[in-house]
């Protein structure tokens, strides 16, 4: 990974491919996102569009009492159906839903334990599952495994490692010294295509200032 460029709640899943040749194919996008009013809980709702500008009447699929045991949902999209992955921010656990149809859902197991978890990102990319994981400070990059075990990645060593209750994670991108990054790094959001990785983040500055940035870089599978 390059460092990170130093300038001066919601999740969109799209279904097919926006145009084959010069024919234009009409897609459907799934924007998934939290809600709450104040009073302590959490709704997550659903809008639908087939052009991406249009969208559907929020739809209420459910709602969480405590707000904190459901943040930062991300959904992946596989042949087995839906995966929505969510921080326990209460409990510093990534956990997981599963849904044939995009609405109803159902609980899947804990996924792991992650220290002071509080957002991420997840995307799937040819049966592989890779998390971007916030812990309040930092970014780190997870992969999934078909045991069901995770790895995360040292970009110093540009390898992957085991990842478990007992692994102190190795943080991805961290906060930069003084810069537009220098407090801390919040909710980032990634993509992987033909072994490049970019990522988009928010940060704060020392002088308390909010900013958006971008890196991108080579991922050594």
């Amino acid at each position: 990974m390059r460092a990170p460029r130093r300038p001066g709640g919601r999740r969109a899943v799209l279904r097919g491919a926006v145009r084959h040749g010069r024919r234009a194919v009409r897609v459907r996008g799934l924007l998934y996102y939290r809600c709450n009013s104040g009073r302590g809980e959490t709704r997550l709702c659903l809008k639908e569009s087939v052009d991406g500008t249009r969208w559907s009447e929020a739809e209420e699929l459910f709602t969480v009492e405590v707000s904190g045991e459901f943040a930062s949902p991300a959904v992946t999209v596989g042949e087995g159906g839906f995966r929505m992955f969510y921080v326990d921010s209460l409990r510093c656990q990534i956990r997981a839903l599963e849904s044939r149809d995009g609405r109803r859902w159902r609980a899947a197991a804990s996924v792991l334990d992650f220290p002071k978890a509080w957002h991420l990102d997840a995307v799937l990319r040819e049966g592989v599952t890779y998390l971007l994981v916030n812990d309040r400070h930092s970014l780190f990059l997870l992969r999934g495994a078909a045991s069901g075990r995770y790895s995360v990645y040292d970009p110093a060593r540009e390898r992957w490692l085991p990842f478990g209750p007992a692994a102190k994670p190795v943080p991805l991108i961290t906060p930069s010294r003084g810069g537009w990054d220098g407090g801390f790094l919040y909710r980032g959001s990634l993509l992987l295509e033909d072994g490049l990785l970019k990522i988009w983040y928010s940060a704060r500055s020392p002088q308390n200032e909010w900013r958006v940035g971008y890196t991108h870089g080579h991922l050594r599978e």
